[in-house]
């Protein structure tokens, strides 16, 4: 008895080719060596959203394109700030988890 934790029984192994969709598919429907000549139904996944999810991401966009940007200067400081290690310093990471608490604490109200 052969154990594969990996389940790699299914894989084809090096120089052997992968076996086509329509063997694979006629033999998990048990129409393998039946003669059968009708091809197999063509896979067409289908998604839909609710209006309630659409709506979702309709606000995102919109928040995305009106939330709040930084302008270039304040950006460049922020990326020199970032390399010189000013946000690894305690005193600022204390400020930084205040100012957040501050603003997740409004945004419950």
């Amino acid at each position: 008895m052969a154990i594969d934790p990996l389940k790699s029984g299914g894989l084809p192994r090096a120089g052997q080719s992968r076996p086509r969709v329509e063997d694979t598919a006629a033999a998990r429907n048990g129409a393998a060596g039946t003669g059968s000549s009708s091809s197999p139904a063509p896979a067409g996944d289908t998604v839909e959203l609710s209006a309630a999810s659409r709506s979702l991401v309709s606000s995102s966009e919109a928040a995305d394109r009106s939330g709040p940007t930084l302008s270039p200067e304040r950006m460049r400081q922020v990326l020199d700030r970032i390399v010189n290690d000013y946000y690894d310093r305690a005193e600022v990471r204390d400020q930084i988890a205040r100012s957040l608490a501050r603003e997740l604490a409004s945004t419950k109200e």
